[in-house]
């Protein structure tokens, strides 16, 4: 399992956690909530108004969907979304090791929806977003993650499997395959085998 949250220990009123529906409720849908001590909920909602930049319609449709389920219909939900993204991730893990053995590493998730590949050989991922994108191979290069003003080179691609179809993924990972194979005969330095 999973380590208590800070929220969960906090005993002073001193965390304010934020979260997203977005991954329990519906991928992609940009919408989440901040749990916090009421005067700071109080002040927040004050400075920020009432939408935040979310569309109304999408609050209201919210509000009304968790309203209808109730505590037991959130729960069934969030089972099945679980259930869901376990498959997938095994789905995503079995095309990564048919497709990518060799050319990429990584772990299994514990939990989520996204699985990180290092690109075996490979100094910026971000070298071969448009490659990646003439094959039509969806990732999202690591150093887009970064907080730093010029990310650093990293060989770190996101691959989301909340959304893609199964045999769409399978294709993905193929044609990522496709790439790093075609890389590595330009001359790209050999590369490790296995998992992280």
């Amino acid at each position: 399992g999973l380590p208590p949250s800070f929220l969960s220990v906090d005993t002073d009123g001193r965390v304010v956690r934020c979260d997203t529906f977005s991954k329990w409720v519906s991928p992609g849908l940009r919408c989440g909530f901040v749990t916090a001590p009421r005067p700071l909920i109080v002040k927040l909602a004050q400075g920020a108004g009432p939408s935040l930049g979310v569309s109304s319609p999408v609050q209201v449709f919210l509000v009304e969907m968790l309203r209808r389920w109730g505590p037991a219909g959130l729960h069934r939900h969030v089972q099945r979304v679980q259930a869901a993204y376990r498959r997938r991730c095994a789905v995503a893990l079995t095309a990564a090791a048919e497709h990518l053995s060799g050319l990429a590493r990584w772990e299994a998730p514990r939990g989520g929806m996204f699985l990180w590949l290092e690109l075996l050989g490979v100094r910026s991922s971000a070298d071969l977003l448009d490659e990646m994108t003439r094959e039509r191979v969806c990732v999202v290069p690591g150093a887009f993650f970064s907080a730093h003003e010029t990310p650093p080179d990293t060989p770190f691609v996101r691959v989301s499997f909340a959304a893609a179809e199964e045999e769409a993924m399978v294709e993905g990972f193929r044609r990522l395959g496709n790439v790093l194979r075609r890389r590595r005969e330009a001359g790209a330095a050999p590369a490790r085998s296995g998992t992280m």
